[in-house]
């Protein structure tokens, strides 16, 4: 007798979402690409202090101030067009799951006899049913971006911190 293999809880909650599916994993790799442009305007911002400590007192010769700060801005756009992007698309998914969710359930209870419904409470039954795929709705159209994007963002710091001094790099990885 072959066991079955237990499907995880993402999968699972995937298997509701249909062809909305693949939304969700835009959302998660729009999440990446905005999470690395969040901490970009720090680079540039970095690069300002560099040049402006550089020249001092002779602000005149900071020739690349502004390209940097127009660079920092762009970056920040970028951030909060791919983090609509992401929010944008979790949430179809999101909507998607959980209608169907509800769908699914509403079936299941259909199918129960009717004692059923007496003995718990039909307000009772139908506040679990809408708020659990409230929850479900929730984590996926709001959590799962915020939770790639913190997981993303300390991963591109050591990054930068490794690229920018070994040593920041070192410090960071003994602090964790």
């Amino acid at each position: 007798m072959k066991k079955e293999k237990k499907q995880s809880a993402f999968a699972e909650l995937m298997s509701y979402a249909g062809k909305y599916k693949i939304l969700t994993y835009f959302s998660i790799v729009f999440s990446v690409i905005s999470g690395i442009m969040a901490v970009m305007p720090f680079v540039y911002l970095e690069k300002i202090i560099k040049e402006v400590v550089k020249v001092y007192p002779d602000f005149s010769r900071a020739t690349h101030i502004v390209e940097y700060g127009w660079m920092a801005v762009a970056y920040s756009l970028g951030y909060m067009a791919f983090n609509f992007c992401a929010l944008a698309c979790s949430h179809l998914s999101a909507f998607r799951v959980a209608k169907n969710m509800k769908k699914s359930l509403l079936y299941h209870i259909s199918k129960l006899p009717i004692g059923f419904s007496d003995e718990i409470g039909s307000g009772k039954i139908r506040r679990i049913v809408s708020d659990e795929t409230g929850n479900t709705e929730t984590f996926l159209a709001h959590n799962l971006p915020d939770i790639v994007q913190a997981i993303t963002v300390p991963i591109v710091l050591i990054v930068m911190f490794f690229i920018h001094d070994i040593r920041f790099g070192i410090a960071s990885l003994i602090l964790f």
